[in-house]
């Protein structure tokens, strides 16, 4: 006579078995990756299918007949019962556990009662959890021991998630923040903004490898800081570009040293004031300007101190370079915007004059330098009382480079002293030519006598008495 348990869980695996065709059946509990265990009212094992065996690392012979509770350690007929579920750990053969989830289900089934027990191993479940955490661990640890905010655009979507570090560079730790892309570009100096979708977009656009900008953002204290943005995008199959992460980071003292630095280059170290170079560079721009256009006049003014070398000998370098600051802070005041005031070297200064009407125009600048000049200076107590001798260049059609124009103000400024101090002369080609004519005689003979052009006889003047 046939078993009636045995007959039950049959009954259980036909009900649960999908029907075929043919009179062929294949028991779908087989199939399924949870386990399946079935026991009677006293908790006898009636059946354990083919993934349960694997999970629980028994045969089964070693199952039928056996108590559930042996079966499946932590899991009590009373839990059975009533039909708890538990999630309880399994030991393997490399001495690690197994996670599995047991779940209990009385039922009947033709008129016998019993237990199913489902078995869901979820070991692959918490590993792949267990690896999630650590990389999330990870990168949150990465993310905050880099000195970097971390961005990620999420560009369906249209949102931005930014990271602690990317909020504090900005001062906005303790102010409440939208994921949105008008919280970043809202703070972008104004002059920024376009460059910067430039060259977003060009990445996007797949006309460069990476994103990569410099430009100024406003910091929760008004100011605008320096920061460098660097992103990557990532694109569909399609190459449809869907998300783009990446970092930003404040590059404000980098940016302040290179400002120095150039400023240095360009600018006197005593006065501040432009030096020879930015101002050599400012005229040939306004030579370049007045090849455009004729009617952009400039005229460029050469100052050099009268017997300023009285000052350093008596009252030692350190009042002369005193004196120096002094004048130059008083001639700014006269050099309107525009123009350019620039300390050459020495006591010697210069002023370009850009876009006057008139020859009588730059008359009346230059007297007002001196009159500026004149007024006495206060070193410690003492009045000191300096002047200047000015010599200007007018910018004419004849002229190419910078250096042509300071030579022609130079020369001008020569005559000027030799005429008497605190005197100024506009240089004029035909005035000049006897001296440039000279100079240059000189320079054509000791070159003929050099090369042997000139055969030089001694003819001695004897007095006989």
């Amino acid at each position: 006579m046939a078993n009636p348990a045995l007959q039950a869980t049959h009954r259980l695996q036909a009900q649960l078995a999908p029907p075929t065709g043919g009179g062929a059946s294949t028991s779908l509990v087989e199939c399924l990756s949870e386990g399946v265990i079935t026991a009677d009212r006293q908790g006898t094992v009636l059946y354990a299918s083919g993934p349960a065996l694997a999970m629980i690392g028994m045969r089964a012979a070693d199952v039928l007949g056996k108590s559930l509770e042996t079966v499946i350690p932590e899991f009590t007929l009373n839990d059975a019962l009533i039909a708890a579920s538990k999630e309880i750990a399994l030991p393997r053969e490399n001495g690690f556990s197994r996670s599995i989830a047991v779940s209990a289900h009385p039922m009947a089934v033709g008129g016998e009662e019993i237990i199913a027990t489902v078995l869901t191993d979820h070991s692959e479940r918490d590993a792949a959890r267990d690896a999630l955490a650590k990389s999330n661990a990870r990168y949150a640890l990465a993310a905050a021991g880099a000195n970097d905010g971390l961005w990620e655009w999420d560009l369906e979507e249209g949102s931005v998630q930014f990271s602690a570090r990317w909020r504090t560079l900005l001062g906005l730790e303790a102010t409440a923040i939208k994921h949105t892309p008008e919280e970043w570009l809202c703070r972008i100096h104004p002059e920024d903004v376009d460059s910067f979708c430039d060259s977003f977009d060009s990445h996007l656009e797949g006309e460069t490898p990476q994103f990569e900008h410099e430009y100024r953002m406003k910091h929760a204290n008004g100011e605008f800081r320096w920061v460098q943005a660097r992103g990557i995008v990532a694109r569909r199959e399609d190459g449809e570009p869907f998300l783009m992460a990446g970092s930003q980071s404040d590059i404000t003292d980098r940016k302040l040293a290179e400002e120095s630095l150039n400023h240095g280059a360009l600018h006197d170290a005593l006065t501040g004031l432009p030096n020879r170079e930015l101002l050599l560079d400012r005229v040939n721009q306004a030579l370049a300007r007045q090849g455009w256009d004729e009617g952009q006049n400039f005229a460029r003014a050469i100052l050099d101190l009268d017997r300023f070398m009285i000052v350093n000998e008596s009252l030692g370098h350190a009042a002369g370079d005193e004196l120096l600051v002094s004048l130059a802070r008083r001639l700014e005041k006269k050099v309107a915007p525009g123009n350019t005031l620039a300390r050459l070297g020495g006591d010697e200064f210069a002023v370009l004059l850009e876009d006057f009407h008139s020859v009588e125009q730059v008359q009346d600048v230059i007297g007002d330098l001196q009159a500026e000049i004149s007024q006495p200076f206060d070193m410690n107590g003492q009045q000191i009382f300096v002047s200047a001798s000015i010599g200007v260049a007018v910018g004419a059609t004849r002229y190419n480079r910078a250096e042509e124009v300071l030579r022609d103000a130079d020369l001008a400024m020569y005559r000027a002293k030799k005429e008497g101090k605190a005197g100024f002369e506009i240089f004029d080609e035909s005035r000049h030519r006897g001296p440039v004519d000279l100079l240059q005689i000189e320079t054509n003979l000791r070159h003929a006598l050099g090369s042997g052009d000139i055969l030089a006889h001694y003819q001695p003047i004897v007095d006989l008495e």
